[in-house]
């Protein structure tokens, strides 16, 4: 909670624990895997990509592939957490707008 009130846009690690991994989707904080975070500094300028699944370093040109976000992680991240996520899903079934 405290990275998304800080006003992180995303994390970029090459591992998380299941732990934080969920609880960062369920908040809608993009917790992204890749292979390699050489050359990635706190506070750089990084574009997520998810159609073609990259994170590409703006500084550099770099783009590195993403392992994960993918299905229900990215519909929820896409949402806003898991709460929009949800209160859409309830939405839907119930037939409002």
């Amino acid at each position: 909670m405290a990275l998304k009130l800080s006003r992180g846009a995303a994390v970029v690690a090459p591992s998380f624990s299941r732990l934080f991994y969920r609880a960062a989707i369920n908040l809608g904080l993009p917790a992204i895997l890749v292979d390699d975070v050489e050359g990635i500094a706190c506070g750089d300028h990084l574009t997520l990509d998810t159609t073609t699944r990259t994170v590409l370093h703006t500084e550099t040109g770099a783009a590195r592939p993403i392992r994960n976000l993918s299905g229900i992680s990215l519909a929820i991240l896409e949402a806003g957490g898991i709460v929009p996520y949800t209160r859409a899903r309830i939405a839907r079934r119930q037939g409002a707008p």
